[in-house]
């Protein structure tokens, strides 16, 4: 299973947008806040059990739109509820 968030216009696997060194695979994603940051099950890759985490975004000079992003994705979500 995969786990996305979307900014209006593309999807994004959580995945991709994670520390590939964290060794960790989003498995699922349940809700987002006003700080963008997500609520998801995440497991050691190839672990059959997973846990929640709290995914933070963190800006950096390259990443500045990812913070737009996801202030637009919650503002998406926000009006779809």
């Amino acid at each position: 299973m995969q786990a996305f968030v979307h900014d209006g216009i593309t999807m994004y696997r959580l995945n991709d947008l994670i520390d590939p060194a964290s060794g960790l695979d989003i498995r699922d994603a349940y809700d987002i806040n006003n700080a963008g940051q997500i609520v998801a099950i995440a497991a050691h890759v190839n672990a059959p059990w997973g846990h929640a985490v709290l995914l933070t975004p963190i800006p950096e000079p390259a990443a500045i739109g990812l913070a737009a992003f996801a202030v637009h994705a919650i503002a998406s979500r926000r009006r779809l509820q």
